[in-house]
């Protein structure tokens, strides 16, 4: 029998097989009842949960037996079991994601399992400030009785979830009106805080400079350094800076390398930006769109936001008297190409378009009181209130990519300071009192701009990783003690200590 007529035979025995089970069907036999899917699934009770070790919970939705027998349940760790039903069992010390899923659909509860044989008798809940205007943050505070139980607090908003957010332990004004939080260590909740948001007011309207500045402190928030940019006021220091940048006299080091701190803390929606210093403790806040004058905080501005600070103009020519912000007016901000050949007397920066790279650098004016290092600028007062004298001090930072997209990967941003008109060169190693190692023309021992006599050495790697990955020396001086490296002719390098 050949191919053809047996696939014919056994297409013949396959339909008078499917004809006959059609047959012994009943046309009045009952189909199985089509389930109405849910449009969401919703686990009753709090969206975050505190058990003790031992303790069962069983996590409840409102949804028929159809459906929750369609549910399935995960953990995100073995801190805890999950059966098919939701029962949730714990097993260790820890926090885990429990998500019920259908199809879809999904919803989730963060529990955390804690140890209550060291439970603290009392739980007590305080803030740094309990009323806010709309934008501003506080830290909450948790104490707990008797000292040294068990610590770790879970925030709850209990009250009021359109008002304020909290995230790990810090409090955000959204909108008007009052809230309550609850913090809960090991099982014991404190009673609750009530947080109050009130309207957003300006704090400076109607104010004469004159009266600002006669009692003046850096701004407090994002809120502050907002409002007082409206009016041309000033955010930070209004010290005039040096030409030398202030070393930190600790500087960490991995691998031979100074460190570059990779770590980046911003808060109130992206708006404030937290500078640590070499240990690692916070020492100041930098706010979007605030105005800065010091090298510290224009740095540390620059490397968190990819801009400049509100005090800045593009335009070289731009007088005092012509901006609100006076003295305190700083003007440049222009592409800087680090074209080598050009100028053979400046070191060649990162990555940059100049020498081929694909990274844009920009410059800006740091306005010192002149250079005594370049006989080209003369030392004087950079802004006068009348007029400006540029001086040779830059900031130059690696501003766009080869797409002309703002970069801002931390490992991808490089801030340096240069006070001898890109003859030297230190990087900023996002730390307060954090600059790199010299490198160019006068450290290679060559002479001040010279396209002739000139020697400049290689941009000096750095080590990127968190502060926290080096090994930390314990501060044996107060925070504000520096060192401060001049980089000037001769090549020698001076040390001089601050108190």
């Amino acid at each position: 029998m050949n191919a053809l007529k047996k696939l014919t035979l056994l297409l013949l025995v396959l339909a008078t097989l499917t004809s006959a089970l059609l047959g012994c069907q009943r046309p009045d036999q009952p189909q199985p009842p089509e389930i109405d899917l849910p449009t969401a699934i919703d686990i009753i009770g709090a969206d975050r949960v505190s058990l003790t070790l031992g303790d069962e919970l069983q996590l409840r939705i409102d949804q028929s037996e159809e459906i929750l027998s369609m549910i399935k349940w995960t953990a995100t760790s073995d801190c805890v079991s999950v059966s098919d039903s939701g029962l949730v069992t714990t097993n260790r010390v820890g926090t885990v994601l429990v998500t019920a899923t259908l199809g879809e659909l999904s919803d989730k509860v963060l529990i955390t399992v804690v140890d209550t044989t060291n439970r603290p008798e009392s739980v007590t809940l305080t803030a740094e400030k309990t009323t806010l205007m709309i934008g501003e943050s506080t830290d909450l505070i948790v104490s707990v009785a008797p000292a040294g139980a068990a610590s770790g607090a879970i925030f709850s908003v209990t009250s009021g979830s359109d008002v304020i957010t909290v995230q790990d332990g810090r409090v955000v004004a959204q909108k008007e009106g009052t809230a309550t939080v609850v913090a809960t260590v090991a099982g014991v909740a404190s009673e609750e805080l009530t947080i109050t948001v009130a309207p957003a007011v300006d704090p400076y309207e109607g104010m004469s400079a004159d009266e600002f500045y006669a009692n003046y402190t850096v701004a407090d928030s994002y809120l502050d350094a907002y409002y007082r940019t409206q009016h041309g006021f000033m955010s930070g220091s209004l010290t005039v800076p040096d030409q030398a940048p202030v070393l930190s006299e600790y500087q960490p080091m991995r691998d031979g390398m100074l460190i570059r701190n990779r770590a980046t803390r911003y808060e109130d929606d992206g708006n404030t930006y937290v500078v640590v210093n070499a240990y690692g403790q916070e020492v100041m806040e930098i706010y979007r769109g605030a105005a800065y004058i010091t090298l510290e905080e224009v740095a540390a501005y620059v490397f968190a936001f990819g801009d400049v600070p509100a005090n800045y103009s593009a335009t070289k020519k731009t007088k005092p008297t012509q901006s609100v912000w006076g003295i305190y007016l700083r003007v440049n901000h222009t592409q800087f190409t680090g074209d080598t050949s050009r100028y053979p007397y400046e070191p060649e920066l990162p990555n940059i378009s100049g020498c081929g790279g694909d990274f844009v650098y920009y410059e800006i004016d740091i306005g010192t009181t002149g250079n005594d290092c370049d006989p080209a600028y003369r030392p004087a007062l950079y802004n006068n209130g009348v007029s400006i004298i540029r001086g040779a001090s830059r900031i130059v930072y690696a501003r766009f990519d080869k797409n002309n997209n703002h970069i801002t990967e931390p490992d991808e941003k490089f801030v340096f300071y240069t006070y001898n008109h890109y003859n030297d060169f230190q990087e900023y190693l996002n730390y307060f009192g954090g600059w790199g190692e010299m490198f160019g023309n006068i450290t290679g021992g060559g002479v001040i701009s010279d396209k002739q006599n000139c020697n400049p050495t290689p941009y000096v790697p750095v080590w990127r990783g968190d502060l926290s990955e080096a090994t930390l020396q314990s501060p044996t001086r107060e925070q504000n003690d520096y060192v401060e490296i001049v980089w000037c002719l001769p090549v020698e390098w001076t040390e001089r200590k601050h108190a």
